[in-house]
């Protein structure tokens, strides 16, 4: 695991108390094992969603939406040398290294249209090196 990764898990764990009573509250009272590890090109659904979900909307970092060609809603937030994806459903971890390939392929796969990856990418390469 990267240390940006390794770093968000640290800051996740020190509002633990805060993120799990977020989701239990919108969740319901499901049982709560553990925070989620972060790990990339994985993909958070459930509970592990809303725990990510709360606690990337609690830190300030760059946010990018744009709509998929089926009308679902995708969020691009810039996490130092990664880059989460949200969707409505899932969350998942790229680096950031790897994302044009992977909008790219979003584009390929009829997932975005061109114009929409070419915004995104350009928006992305704010923080490329």
């Amino acid at each position: 695991m990267c240390a940006s990764l390794s770093n968000l898990e640290k800051k996740m764990l020190d509002k633990a108390e805060e993120l799990l009573s977020s989701c239990r509250d919108f969740c319901g009272e499901k049982p709560f094992a553990e925070l989620p590890t972060l790990k990339e090109n994985l993909f958070y659904k459930g509970c592990e969603y809303c725990i990510i979900r709360t606690f990337l909307d609690s830190i300030e970092a760059p946010t990018y939406s744009l709509l998929t060609l089926n009308g679902k809603y995708l969020e691009y937030v810039v996490l130092d040398d990664y880059v989460a994806e949200v969707g409505e459903e899932f969350i998942q971890f790229i680096r950031l290294d790897e994302v044009v390939e992977y909008v790219r392929d979003l584009v390929e796969f009829n997932i975005i249209d061109d114009d929409s990856a070419k915004e995104l990418i350009s928006w992305l390469s704010i923080f490329l090196n």
